[in-house]
């Protein structure tokens, strides 16, 4: 929840950018953040539960109008799914059709759709697909990287082994002269 409350504050403070005398607080404009948590280890008490925070005035001495608009700046919503079980709850099942790609869940709360959404719902991913995609295409890029990291350093050893110097090495292969000495500083420890 501290995350969240973090999120909504930064991007109230993003909106003015740096402060100064003239800064108009005036322009600033209510931020909402809405969270989707979809985790099987998930506490019991918290699973298929949705939560609203926001900023509200509480008056204790004395009673004074303002406008909400003044003071009621962020807000959060917190929708805690229950990732093994059902819910009688539209929103709930609903939200876990979108997350699981379940089209019949997507379409019993859609209502009746035309051929053309039916198809686009039959080839659409999850989000929680889309996650997995995602972080695998990043995985992958980052071992790539990784590789030829590796390459690198092994074709170097391989050249200082054959009595290459360094300045040699990084000039013929375009490698900066730092990596190149302080892969020869390894091979001699």
């Amino acid at each position: 929840m501290k995350r969240a409350m973090y999120y909504v504050a930064r991007g109230l403070s993003r909106q003015l950018g740096e402060l100064t005398e003239e800064t108009d607080y005036g322009k600033l404009q209510k931020v909402y953040s809405i969270w989707v948590c979809y985790d099987p280890k998930m506490p019991r008490r918290l699973k298929n539960t949705a939560s609203r925070y926001k900023i509200k005035k509480e008056d204790f001495f004395g009673k004074v109008e303002e406008s909400a608009a003044d003071y009621d700046l962020m807000e959060v919503v917190m929708v805690r799914l229950d990732a093994m079980a059902e819910s009688n709850e539209e929103l709930f099942d609903y939200l876990k059709g979108i997350l699981t790609n379940n089209k019949e869940k997507i379409i019993r709360h859609t209502g009746t759709l035309s051929d053309d959404i039916i198809e686009e719902v039959d080839t659409m991913s999850g989000v929680g697909a889309l996650i997995f995609e995602t972080a695998r295409t990043e995985g992958l890029a980052a071992g790539f990287e990784q590789g030829l990291e590796q390459e690198r350093r092994n074709q170097i050893e391989k050249l200082l082994r054959k009595g290459k110097t360094p300045e040699d090495i990084a000039e013929y292969n375009d490698y900066p002269i730092e990596l190149v000495k302080s892969i020869q500083e390894s091979l001699t420890d």
